[in-house]
């Protein structure tokens, strides 16, 4: 029998339920949690984009049944998609946090950009100044 849950490591599907890819549901089932871990089920809605791989990464499963998404042509996962998780509560924590740390180093990065973007321009504009000052006393 222990061989035999071996083989079912992992059952999760993911199914989308609407064209645009924000709605879809991820079961994840791990028949061969032992007992003594309580495993739950949740529903969490996604924060970011995040791959179907890096999802069970966070989960510490390996999705098997992920290999249907190939019909798909994409394992992407965007954000606002509801996911019903069945996996012990302590991992389910897990991802959750995982979610707002990256939700949280996205942020900072198109602030570092649009910063970048600013002073960029602010220089920019210091060069066309200059040019045209020079131009009109004449001296190009």
């Amino acid at each position: 029998m222990g061989s035999m849950s071996r083989n079912l490591l992992i059952i999760a599907m993911f199914v989308m339920l609407g064209c645009d890819g924000r709605k879809g549901r991820l079961d994840v089932q791990r028949p061969d949690f032992p007992m003594m871990i309580q495993t739950h089920q949740e529903t969490v809605t996604v924060i970011g984009d995040w791959n179907v791989s890096e999802l069970s990464r966070v989960l510490g499963t390996l999705p098997m049944g992920l290999k249907k998404l190939n019909h798909l042509k994409t394992d992407r996962i965007s954000s606002g998609a509801t996911l019903r998780i069945v996996a012990p509560k302590e991992r389910i924590e897990a991802l959750r946090r995982a979610m707002r740390t990256r939700q949280a180093s996205q942020k900072r990065r198109v602030k570092r950009q649009s910063l970048s973007k600013k002073s960029s321009k602010r220089a920019q504009n210091r060069r066309n100044k200059r040019t045209k000052a020079s131009s009109r006393l004449g001296n190009k």
